[in-house]
């Protein structure tokens, strides 16, 4: 199962490479594919180039945790 473990996502940040933020969500349970980022930018597709995520989930425990990282867009 997809997020065993996750009871939701606290918030999900994604920052262009100049540290703009370009899409942020919070709340919102994992799996959910319309609450993700679409790629995106102002309804536009976002340049090619490389993009830093900033997400923190809560776990069935209660307790947070984050993860961070990147995504390298290609066109």
């Amino acid at each position: 199962l997809m997020g065993k473990g996750i009871k939701m996502v606290r918030s999900l940040r994604i920052f262009s490479r100049l540290g703009d933020t370009v899409f942020e969500r919070t709340g919102f349970r994992i799996g959910d594919r319309e609450a993700g980022w679409n790629g995106a930018i102002n309804g536009h597709p976002a340049p090619t180039g490389t993009y830093v995520y900033f997400a923190e989930f809560i776990c069935d425990s209660g307790e947070l945790f984050t993860r961070k990282g990147t995504i390298i867009i290609t066109r």
